[in-house]
């Protein structure tokens, strides 16, 4: 019988070379891709190579990328929606499992999106009692957790609250000073950035005087939230919240 003219017969290997993973070896979920190679990768394995890792190299070609490759990540929504339409199957099958881990986890995922408006950017802090030795009183207790599209993106942001730790990092004479509460409650929300506007407001830091922060020694990005860090490094070391976090004189 012979083939429609509009029907295209393709090798599936030949495709998922392209619309594959090379560090998951699945289907691209939410794919990501290096600018100077052009390589995309599932964006959560992509961001554990990078962080996790602390690489700075392709992991498909081994091209050496800036000091931060984090930062140079295209979101590549055009390949993702190409991925989609030649493997529907995926994207339904993934919609299943997502909906069981938001039931298995306690989250609801809610349909409308728009900004928080409990504080700036969703985010609250405030100071949890300075002590490592804290007596249960003084943990938080658990409060119910929502996870919601934010912006045209579709990304999840996640309005659980997170106690963490937040201390400066070196103990030389660069060393910044301590702050009087280390043990704050953030929204899942709360990003880095946001983060080190509250140190530098809280130790009254001059403008000449750069912060990074860092997790377990790796530097984390501005744009990386809470929520992102405990759910990557800091869970896949096996760590116990509450989340360390580290400040730093950021390196030039």
């Amino acid at each position: 019988m012979a083939l429609d003219a509009r029907t295209v017969t393709v090798n599936l290997a030949e495709l998922t070379e392209h619309l594959g993973c090379a560090l998951c070896h699945g289907i691209l979920r939410d794919a990501h891709t290096i600018p100077d190679c052009l390589h995309s990768f599932c964006k959560s394995c992509i961001y554990r190579h990078f962080l996790v890792k602390g690489s700075c190299i392709c992991p498909k070609c081994n091209k050496a990328l800036s000091p931060r490759p984090i930062a140079t990540l295209i979101t590549d929504q055009k390949l993702q929606e190409v991925v989609d339409r030649i493997f529907p199957e995926f994207k339904e099958q993934e919609a299943i499992l997502e909906k069981e881990f938001y039931a298995k986890n306690n989250f609801k995922l809610r349909e409308e999106s728009g900004e928080p408006t409990d504080g700036a950017n969703g985010s609250s802090t405030s100071p949890v009692a300075s002590s490592r030795g804290r007596s249960k009183a003084s943990t938080p207790t658990k409060k119910s957790h929502s996870v919601k599209p934010v912006g045209s993106g579709g990304i999840l942001s996640c309005t659980r609250q997170f106690t963490i730790e937040v201390y400066p990092q070196e103990t030389n004479a660069r060393a910044l000073p301590s702050l009087q509460f280390p043990f704050m409650q953030v929204n899942g929300n709360f990003k880095m950035f946001e983060l080190r506007k509250l140190i530098r407001k809280r130790l009254k830091l001059p403008d000449e005087v750069q912060l990074e922060m860092a997790c377990m020694g790796a530097t984390v990005g501005p744009e990386l939230s809470v929520h992102f860090i405990q759910r990557t490094i800091w869970k896949l070391q096996n760590q116990k919240e509450p989340l360390v976090l580290h400040y730093r004189r950021a390196t030039s």
